[in-house]
């Protein structure tokens, strides 16, 4: 088996590892910029390339939003049935008890009337609107809406309560017990998720979601200049409306015809130079599988890193890549397959810059620490080397970047 991948024709690898990348390259539109609030722009002039509104970061947007929610209330409907059908009930067990004193009848029909018009509501709708610290809320009844207040709607526990706390005095509550005043109360008034979120909805959208605009050719900031709180917030706006522009399919489509470009591009690079400079090596099979592999290997790890968020980039050992290719080839193939490598990650890399100076520095070490390997103890010189690069090199961008 594996003699038949090996028998496989050079422009076979270079065909189907330049497919699979393109396959697997995030096709996402990417603002071309990285900034930080505070911090001072590293880039020359940007001008708005096109109109674009300023969106309020989430923060305010949030404190606006939970401001006018202050002021909504939940809406309940009235079922008027259920009154008139319990009230009906209990005149009938009454009646079918032959229970002569009806003053005891008179007093508990009346109650449940009165308690139905202020209106029961189930203990769960009860505990939400405590919990919700809604003071009032509105009730839907025959297409028009009221408010009542909280503290006046009952639950079926309150209302039992009600009836037997207000018992007058001629009238023994133990009697009143007996006619099991609990199987007559029922909630009237239920939640109205739809109606209710419509309403919140409505009340949502009133707070705008930008607190601006930037027209065409207005200049944002320049290099030099320190990001404040505004101009971090037209840069965000910027980011978004870009993302969202770049984000349908038609520019998916050429973003994704760049990327086959600029992929067949840096692999015809690398296969031309084992062509044209390493005939050996191009010549056996194997070596051209290994390297192809290899370099396929790391992208395909980075997009993947990249696409599923799995950790950063600056994790993955770029450096074994020159120091694997060293070790069984030479310096130059090392370097060149390197370069062509970090390139084609470059183009996932959320900070471009920093990303390729930081790769080719510690390529050149690995290059030019293994010029000849005759100790074992060269590797773990190099690979200290190699740290000590990414070391100074990180701590060199950041005090000219801020």
């Amino acid at each position: 088996m594996n003699k038949k991948i090996f028998n496989i024709p050079h422009y076979i690898y270079f065909a189907g590892l330049t497919l699979l990348l393109v396959i697997l390259f995030p096709k996402e539109g990417k603002f071309r910029y990285s900034f930080t609030e505070g911090k001072p722009w590293k880039y020359g002039l940007l001008t708005a390339p096109f109109d674009f509104p300023i969106y309020k970061n989430a923060k305010e947007l949030k404190k606006e939003q939970d401001s006018i929610i202050r002021h909504y209330q939940p809406y309940f409907a009235l079922n008027e049935s259920i009154a008139k059908k319990e009230v009906a009930e209990f005149e009938s067990s009454v009646a079918q008890n032959h229970f002569t004193n009806q003053a005891y009848a008179t007093y508990v029909s009346r109650k449940l009337k009165e308690v139905y018009l202020a209106g029961i509501i189930s203990t769960e709708d009860h505990d939400f609107l405590l919990k919700e610290n809604h003071q009032a809320f509105m009730v839907i009844e025959n297409t028009i809406a009221t408010e009542h207040e909280t503290s006046n709607v009952f639950t079926t526990r309150s209302a039992y309560s009600f009836i037997l706390d207000n018992c007058p005095p001629g009238l023994d509550v133990e009697i009143l017990r007996s006619f099991s005043i609990d199987r007559f109360l029922s909630a009237n008034l239920k939640y109205d998720e739809v109606t209710s979120d419509k309403v919140k909805n409505e009340l949502l959208q009133q707070v705008s979601l930008s607190e601006g605009l930037v027209q065409a050719g207005e200049k944002i900031i320049d290099r030099g200049e320190i990001i404040d709180h505004k101009t971090f917030n037209i840069l965000n706006s910027l980011k978004q409306v870009t993302e969202t522009r770049e984000g349908s399919n038609q520019r998916k489509g050429w973003i994704s015809t760049g990327i086959f470009i600029l992929v067949t591009v840096f692999m015809g690079f690398f296969y031309l130079y084992l062509y044209y400079f390493r005939k050996k090596i191009y010549d056996n099979n194997k070596d051209v599988f290994f390297l192809f592999s290899l370099i396929g290997l790391f992208t395909v790890f980075t997009e993947l890193c990249i696409s599923y968020r799995l950790f950063n980039i600056y994790i993955i050992p770029y450096a074994v890549i020159p120091i694997v290719i060293r070790t069984f080839f030479d310096s130059r193939t090392a370097r060149s397959a390197h370069n062509i490598t970090i390139l084609m990650c470059t183009l996932m890399a959320p900070f471009p810059s920093d990303f390729i100076i930081l790769q080719f520095s510690t390529s050149l070490v690995v290059v030019y620490t293994l010029t000849s390997l005759t100790k074992r103890s060269q590797f773990i010189q190099c690979s200290l080397l190699v740290l000590l690069a990414y070391i100074v090199v990180y701590l060199g961008l950041v005090l000219f970047q801020e």
